[in-house]
């Protein structure tokens, strides 16, 4: 069963036709993409991560959001978090979903595990991605990357 967490701009899991998609990142069964609002309306721009469990979309300050998540995401993916005892990786926050923050944070207890995490530390929801769907969601957000600047959006 797919879970559905989604800003209000958004009706059931696609996006509304009244946004302009303008990058889109995929690995085998996640895409990543980003859409904003129409020429003529205020602008929002919004990250949208689908997988084969989950859906969720959050409003982001601007498109560096995706450059500082790739920043976010190389220097950690599949290293042992054990060889740096200690070591707490600050989360990154990515944007808004309906007035909460959302972030990603990496594990520090087992190097192939991330969080998306939406809400505080008193009160969030949480989003494991592990394994070969971490793999998967990270090549999805460096190939949006990779979209973005060849289309010189960033």
């Amino acid at each position: 069963m797919e879970t559905l967490i989604a800003n209000d701009h958004l009706k059931g899991t696609d996006t509304d036709s009244t946004f302009d998609l303008l990058a889109v990142g995929t690995s085998d069964s996640w895409t990543v993409f980003i859409d904003e609002t129409p020429s003529g309306s205020p602008l929002e721009r919004f990250l949208q991560i689908k997988s084969p469990g989950f859906y969720v979309s959050c409003a982001i300050p601007s498109l560096a959001i995706v450059g500082e998540l790739c920043r976010y995401i190389r220097p950690f993916g599949g290293r042992d978090h054990s060889e740096m005892p200690g070591v707490s990786i600050p989360p990154l926050e990515i944007g808004v979903l309906n007035s909460l923050p959302f972030s990603i944070q990496w594990d520090t207890q087992d190097s192939d595990r991330c969080f998306l995490t939406v809400g505080s530390s008193l009160q969030a929801v949480r989003i494991t991605i592990a394994g070969d769907d971490l793999r998967k969601f990270c090549e999805a957000i460096l190939d949006l990357d990779t979209e973005l600047t060849t289309d010189g959006l960033h």
